[in-house]
């Protein structure tokens, strides 16, 4: 029902849920607050309460039998598996050859479905037997999915995830940064030709005279930062 323990009101206040550690309540009011031997109490009229148990009447009581493990088992039989399963490996890399995602996909169900005849039971314990972190006050400790039986704990662990991949995320985009940060600052040296072509005040920036005589050239600095 609920994860905190709060009391939640239902029905026009006539059913009450209580959520506690490991069990919940539920309370319907008492009619005898309403009317006594057929006449309603000051201040309370019978009309009130039409409305919440026409809605608590038209509730679907049916048992619910849908868990986690047949949907895994339903999945892992169905018959658009397969497809379902090349198509997303076509995604990943779009020219591979139809028949070798083919192969690929009969590879993976075969991994992770089995060819048991009970379809979905080795997906499932796979599942269940999944590592994951963030569940505990130590968050790089482990522990197996099927060994958190709390929603909390769940949840904790998705976030664990989330802030995993967040973090990630913005050390490679600090590093990106960084990386622009230095490109822009490498000087750009000229090209020898670009120096040779220089004339008097002009051989700079990158280029300088390899001599003071006559016959001397404009040549690419080694030496030079781009100010």
């Amino acid at each position: 029902f609920y994860q905190h323990q709060t009391k939640v009101m239902h029905l026009g206040g006539y059913l009450e849920i209580t959520s506690g550690a490991g069990r919940t309540t539920l309370e319907l009011k008492n009619l005898n607050d309403i009317a006594q031997d057929g006449v309603h109490k000051s201040g309370q009229l019978l009309g009130e309460i039409y409305t919440p148990l026409a809605t608590l009447n038209s509730e679907d009581t049916t048992e619910i039998k849908t868990t986690d493990e047949s949907i895994i088992r339903s999945a892992a039989a169905a018959s658009t598996l397969e497809a379902a399963v090349q198509e997303a490996l076509k995604l990943a890399n779009p020219e591979t050859d139809q028949e070798k995602l083919k192969e690929e996909a009969a590879d993976i169900i075969k991994e992770f479905v089995g060819s048991e005849n009970t379809k979905g039971s080795k997906a499932w314990e796979k599942l269940k037997s999944t590592k994951v972190k963030g569940t505990e006050a130590k968050p790089e400790t482990e522990k197996e999915l099927k060994d958190i039986t709390h929603n909390a704990k769940l949840v904790s662990a998705l976030n664990y995830y989330i802030s995993s991949a967040e973090s990630k995320l913005q050390e490679a985009e600090t590093k990106l940064a960084a990386t622009k940060a230095a490109a822009e600052k490498v000087p750009t040296a000229p090209k020898p030709d670009e120096c040779k072509a220089k004339k008097g005040d002009t051989c700079k920036d990158g280029c300088k005279w390899d001599s003071d005589g006559e016959n001397k050239k404009c040549v690419v600095d080694p030496n030079y930062t781009k100010k």
